[in-house]
């Protein structure tokens, strides 16, 4: 049980340290993704050293202005 508290522990903090990088009003919207499309986003993110969620807000944003 130790350990487990010390992980979430961890991510809690790395939670805290990107906190400061969101601007704007964000929402949990629960959607289900197919999985190779989250992981090449996951891996892109990582590679660029970026959030996942930002890139997939400028990846919506994109789309929608070309609508």
């Amino acid at each position: 049980m130790v350990e487990r508290g010390k992980a979430k522990l961890k991510r809690r903090k790395v939670v805290l340290k990107f906190q400061g990088e969101l601007q704007g009003d964000r929402v949990n919207i629960g959607v289900k993704i197919r999985l190779d499309l989250w992981r090449r986003l996951r891996a892109l993110s990582l590679t660029q050293g970026r959030l996942t969620g930002a890139l997939l807000d400028e990846a919506i944003e994109g789309y929608l202005k070309k609508k």
